[in-house]
């Protein structure tokens, strides 16, 4: 049986002078070991998702459902 899952990570940046607007996490990572930002990142340890659950947070994400090969409903496509 297939097992699909949705991890939050979070990363929390202080700055100074400026807020950060950067979404690139690349850039962030470079400005947080080499550069003028602190930063620490979190994960959440994830959550199993039903295959249905997977299919709408994969369309909440603008994807969709077929990365996973699933149809909008969660059910398995050929």
């Amino acid at each position: 049986m297939r097992k699909f899952y949705k991890t939050v990570i979070t990363v929390t940046v202080l700055s100074e002078d400026n807020p950060v607007t950067e979404t690139n996490l690349s850039r962030i990572h470079d400005q947080i070991t080499d550069g003028d930002w602190s930063g620490e990142v979190d994960a959440d340890g994830g959550t199993e998702l039903t295959a249905k659950e997977a299919a709408q947070a994969l369309l909440a994400q603008g994807s969709d459902p077929s990365f996973f090969q699933l149809s909008d409903d969660g059910q398995e496509s050929e």
